[in-house]
């Protein structure tokens, strides 16, 4: 199972992030999933969504 914000991130939208951390402003997420997350939103931001292949 994939967690909504991983499937946020993945997306490589700031928009849909910031949703779904709305949305789960309540939750707590383990400190190994925090770090993954913030990984692969550095790999959005430094490759662009627009170079990823679909």
């Amino acid at each position: 199972m994939c967690p909504p914000l991983h499937k946020a991130v993945d997306s490589g939208s700031p928009t849909l992030v910031s949703a779904v951390l709305r949305e789960e402003s309540g939750w707590r997420h383990r400190e190994a999933e925090l770090l993954e997350m913030r990984d692969l939103a550095r790999h959005w931001h430094e490759t662009g969504a627009e170079a990823e292949p679909v």
